[in-house]
């Protein structure tokens, strides 16, 4: 399980590496965003973001479960 989340995260993050790259890349140049783009980084932001909140959860969680 810990593999799986540990690969959906990276995948993420590339998502929204990419999708800011490509953001950047669209400012400079003065061109219009594309929407695929603002929904590469929608997707990566969102899924880095839940797993952030996933494994804080899950640390509280283990921490202080039998207190």
């Amino acid at each position: 399980m810990q593999t799986r989340n540990t690969v959906i995260l990276l995948i993420s993050l590339l998502i929204a590496i990419a999708g800011a790259a490509m953001y950047a890349f669209a400012k400079r140049a003065g061109e219009p965003i594309p929407y695929y783009v603002m929904g590469m980084l929608a997707y990566g932001l969102v899924f880095v973001g839940y797993t952030a909140i996933d494994s804080a959860a899950r640390n509280y969680k283990k921490r202080y479960r039998g207190k």
